[in-house]
């Protein structure tokens, strides 16, 4: 539990927590996509009870469940995903929460599907890019219209499967998922800026996963690139396209969590170099990047001691007040 200078109670939430729902996982196995590592199973991706274990442990009040299944942009996988997750936070209690998974590619069908569930989920997890369609594109514009009305949130989550030219560019190393997903969330937060996502849908809520995969590196530099006029295309109807606001004003406007390094404190300093520290959320990215309860122990100290801990509780308002 943390506690605002107002003296008001708010739960310490993990936005980012998998889970596969589906049934016990007896192997560790891990999968491959186009011929690079995509995916890795184990038995604790399947166990509740070892995830509220480690819940306690850390210090943590909430979990916000997705489940990589769920997020291949495979419909059929999204809807067990979803209904096995909803019948396991129902059974659980306030503590575990979870979002509706979209597929993208799969048109109305996919829409009705996080229709069904949005009522009892807390929001909408997608992947950053599936079946070709990427956060910019109008085809989602159904999606974001209904998660704005129905005042939930879209968690973004780095691409689980890589397109053929990210598979040839790294085909060794396990570059894919060291580099090669993070590079697909700068590119989905830069397109969700960019491509007016934000100005068309001014209520829609957005957590971008991995601190937006490191973005705050690479500001400046993208900063600079508005400049259309500098940069000799100011008349390309694609390249010459900018948002209605400065790119950095939208910075105010995603919640970026802290998943995908391990639980590393310097992330946390480094983002907050260019993001503003209102916008920080908790991720541990349990059970995958995170195992063990050590390391994420470290990262709720680290956000605990610079004031960021009870960020983005806000997101879940029918769990306030938190008792």
């Amino acid at each position: 539990m943390d506690q605002t200078p107002g003296g008001a109670r708010v739960p310490v939430v993990d936005f980012h927590i998998h889970l596969d729902p589906r049934g016990p996982i007896a192997h560790f196995e891990t999968r491959y996509a186009r011929g690079v590592p995509a995916f890795t199973s184990h038995p604790q991706l399947g166990d509740a009870d070892a995830l509220l274990a480690f819940l306690d442990e850390v210090g943590i009040d909430v979990a916000v469940i997705s489940s990589g299944p769920g997020m291949m942009g495979n419909l059929e996988q999204a809807r067990a995903v979803n209904e096995a997750l909803a019948r396991l936070c129902g059974d659980r209690g306030p503590r575990l929460q979870f979002l509706a998974h979209y597929a993208p590619g799969h048109g109305e069908a996919a829409l009705r599907e996080v229709e069904r569930w949005l009522p009892h989920a807390v929001g909408v997890a997608m992947p950053a890019a599936a079946n070709g369609i990427t956060v910019d594109d109008p085809v989602l514009d159904p999606l974001y219209a209904l998660v704005a009305e129905q005042g939930k949130f879209l968690f973004i989550h780095p691409s689980l499967a890589p397109t053929q030219a990210e598979a040839d560019l790294c085909d060794a190393y396990d570059l894919y998922r060291a580099v090669g997903r993070e590079f697909g969330l700068v590119l989905a937060t830069a397109r969700l800026i960019c491509g007016g996502v934000l100005d068309r849908h001014p209520r829609l809520k957005v957590v971008m996963s991995h601190l937006g995969g490191g973005i705050a590196a690479v500001l400046p530099r993208i900063r600079n690139y508005q400049d259309k006029a500098f940069w000799g295309v100011a008349g390309d109807p694609i390249h010459g396209r900018t948002a209605r606001e400065p790119f950095e004003a939208y910075l105010s406007r995603i919640y970026f969590d802290t998943g995908g390094f391990f639980g590393d404190p310097s992330a946390v300093r480094i983002a907050l170099e260019h993001i503003p520290p209102s916008q920080i959320v908790l991720g541990t990215d349990y059970p995958q990047e995170i195992r063990a309860a050590a390391p994420a122990r470290q990262l709720v100290a680290e956000l605990k001691r610079r004031g960021l801990l009870g960020n983005g509780a806000e997101l879940l308002p029918s769990l306030l007040p938190w008792t």
